[in-house]
């Protein structure tokens, strides 16, 4: 049986092998806004049962001035804190290097799959559950 939360920026659902993210298309207004929105999201990431997520970016506003990427980093580690294994599904190959990028600064290595392919992200944390 799966549970979801929704908010005007994201979409849980926790699924029995791992949790499914998916960022909506809704654009962060304020960085007071990402700042309510990521810490409700993280509770309730932390509160999860499994162990593997997987985080949809497909549909999120790109957005990478230096204001907005210095507010979202210690959130964007603490949203995966919670998980041994990651995977995240972006929509280009620019995306899927800038995100990259990211997992790397933060240090997930090999526990963390960046791809514009679902069904390979769906695999990657099905099988580290």
């Amino acid at each position: 049986m799966s549970r979801t939360r929704r908010t005007s920026h994201y979409f849980v659902v926790e699924e029995d092998r791992y949790v499914r993210v998916t960022r909506t298309n809704a654009r962060f207004e304020t960085l007071q806004q990402l700042e309510e929105e990521c810490e409700g999201l993280c509770a309730a990431l932390a509160r999860s049962r499994p162990k593997s997520a997987l985080f949809d970016l497909r549909t999120a506003p790109g957005r990478n001035d230096a204001q907005f990427e210095a507010a979202i980093a210690p959130w964007r580690k603490k949203m995966m804190e919670p998980f041994n294994s990651i995977a995240l599904l972006v929509t280009s190959a620019v995306g899927q290097l800038q995100v990259q990028r990211h997992m790397h600064a933060d240090g997930w290595g090999e526990r963390a799959l960046v791809t514009i392919d679902e069904a390979a992200a769906i695999a990657f944390v099905s099988t580290r559950a």
